[in-house]
């Protein structure tokens, strides 16, 4: 019995500590966990600033917290390369992405690097960037259900 009464206590206060961190990890904005990339990398939608816009398409936010093995890393280079930035530097990276939730369709446009204390290190944007189909397979659809859900 006592056995028992250990076990779920350790439990217990692993899966404390786990929301815990995940909560201290979001800050104050509601992330919320979409899946992992094929390199490990967690994706994240921000709740609270997903938009309708006035042409219809929703405008969402979301997070990667770069692995170390990660393709975004080869990225990092060519980006950073041109503001004297290491990529050891980079931290995690917001993504502002419109979907066009009937069509399924997806479009990235803006990136923004930051460090370990939150400063932007770079950021780059296309506001015509152009659109792609949200296939099976990737991320994308798991994206697409979470903010096309969203009602604002």
């Amino acid at each position: 019995m006592a056995a028992a009464g250990w076990k779920r206590l350790f439990i217990g206060s692993f899966l404390f500590l786990s929301i815990f961190v995940t909560v201290a990890e979001a800050g104050s904005e509601k992330w919320h966990l979409i899946g992992y990339t094929r390199y490990h990398d967690p994706l994240y939608v921000n709740m609270d600033r997903i938009q309708m816009k006035s042409d219809g398409f929703h405008s969402a936010w979301t997070r990667i917290t770069p692995a170390e093995n990660s393709l975004f890393r080869r990225q990092f280079r060519q980006d950073l390369q041109r503001t004297g930035k290491l990529p050891q530097a980079v931290k995690y990276l917001e993504m502002n992405k419109e979907i066009d939730c009937m069509g399924s369709r997806i479009r990235h446009m803006k990136l923004i690097y930051y460090d370990h204390r939150d400063r932007v290190l770079a950021s780059k944007g296309n506001p015509k960037a152009p659109w792609k189909p949200i296939v099976a397979g990737s991320m994308w659809p798991d994206l697409q259900k979470a903010v096309c859900g969203v009602k604002k």
